[in-house]
């Protein structure tokens, strides 16, 4: 167990002095405590984000955000378990919303001639004091804070709760269960038709939707103290980053709980509950966001060699991955190994797993992993592949608006001011 002296209140390194901020926020209340704010991103087109208390989404509102959140199983899995993509307790609707205090956000960015970019995602707060770790938002629940010489491990919820008792000014806070913190989670992206535009810019408008969603969740700093999320490097690095035509890129700033906990790296560690069934579902069930890529590749790259993987085991995921949408960003010589695969050539089964073990491809080895004699040695093997992040609500909200005012720049919008 970590004693409270373990924890250091330390925080995370201050934003650069120069924080560009975007012009042109326009921000109104709509019915039933909604509100909407619009951005001008010059070329990239008009973004919007509406922010919708749980109790008052609309039916319409509710079938875009779960369409949305069907990208989470295009992307990263396609197993028969729903947790991390259903509807749960934690969308706060109907009787729930007597539990947890739910806000849901839609982003959308409309560019001329293209199909509109929705980003959805959801702000939980528990309203009452919980009385299990089951009962608190998967951001808090799914963790542990591991003791590496000690062997043992810590409820993430614990470990946050201590440190929050700790910072100087803090009322004392009751438990665990009883955080002043609120779960980003739950983000979805999709677009309004079935054209799948590429590129840059298209890319840009999921980042831009995505940080401009984030500012509405953030805009009431003072309601909580921080908000916990879950992300992994692909997401924070590609999908939610900004890019510049030369290779440059602009990153939200979404550090790692341990860093802002002050852990000591060499003897502790924030880690997924192995022990917690949802959290053995969402690795066999989305292997490209739950596992880390590397890892798995050389886990059954090992099942293989000592016979519990075979060649024939493989040719159905190759063949799946011939076939899926994600196909047309496989290299030709990784294709051919792939192609001889599932023709049951038995050659390059190796190679066919570093390929299938990638991010988005990884979603087509749910049915191998199914096998207890392959899930048990991922689950034991295989590293974490996201990590769980604590943010403080005005910095990261300064930073999503760091990114925006990029984006304006980048796409000839209005001039962004220096704060």
């Amino acid at each position: 167990m970590l004693t409270r002296s373990a924890i250091s209140t330390q925080t995370t390194a201050p934003l650069p002095h120069r924080t560009l901020r975007p012009s042109g926020f326009a921000t109104r209340r709509l019915f039933g405590g909604r509100r909407l704010t619009h951005l001008d991103v010059g070329r990239l087109g008009v973004a919007s984000v509406i922010e919708t208390p749980a109790e008052e989404a609309t039916d319409a509102e509710w079938e875009l955000i779960e369409k949305a959140r069907q990208s989470y199983v295009q992307m990263w899995g396609e197993g028969g378990g729903g947790h991390g993509v259903a509807g749960d307790v934690f969308d706060g609707r109907g009787a729930d919303a007597a539990s947890y205090s739910t806000l849901h956000y839609i982003a959308t960015v409309q560019t001329p001639g293209l199909a509109d970019r929705v980003v959805t995602l959801r702000r939980v707060a528990v309203r009452q004091p919980v009385v299990a770790p089951v009962d608190l938002p998967d951001d808090l629940s799914l963790w542990q804070v591991v003791d590496r010489p000690q062997g043992t491990a810590e409820p993430f919820a614990e470990v946050l709760w201590r440190y929050v008792n700790a910072l100087p000014g803090q009322p004392p806070v009751p438990s665990p269960y009883a955080l002043p913190v609120v779960a980003i989670g739950r983000a979805g992206s999709c677009s309004r038709s079935r054209s799948s535009e590429r590129g840059l810019d298209d890319g840009n408008r999921t980042a831009v939707a995505y940080a401009l969603a984030q500012t509405a969740a953030m805009r009431d700093p003072r309601a909580f103290l921080m908000a916990v999320g879950v992300l992994c490097e692909d997401l924070r690095t590609k999908a939610v980053a900004l890019h510049k035509p030369h290779g440059d890129r602009i990153e939200l700033d979404v550090p790692p709980s341990a860093d802002v906990l002050g852990l000591d790296s060499k003897r502790h560690a924030v880690t997924l509950d192995r022990t917690n069934p949802a959290v053995r579902e969402l690795m066999l069930s989305y292997p490209g966001f739950w596992l880390n890529n590397e890892d798995l590749a050389h886990t059954l790259q090992r099942l293989l060699s000592a016979g519990v993987v075979r060649p024939v085991d493989l040719a159905g995921p190759c063949r799946a991955a011939l076939t899926a949408r994600d196909a047309v960003h496989v290299r030709p010589d990784d294709r051919a190994s792939l192609e001889a695969v599932a023709s049951s050539a038995g050659a390059g089964a190796g190679i066919a797993i570093g390929v299938l073990s990638r991010s988005r491809l990884a979603k087509h080895l749910v049915p191998l992993l199914a096998a207890p004699e392959v899930a048990e040695p991922v689950l034991t093997e295989v590293r974490d592949g996201p990590y769980s992040t604590i943010v403080r609500p005005r910095r990261f909200r300064a930073s999503a608006l760091h990114l925006l005012a990029h984006a304006q720049r980048l796409y000839g919008a209005e001039t962004a001011r220096t704060a």
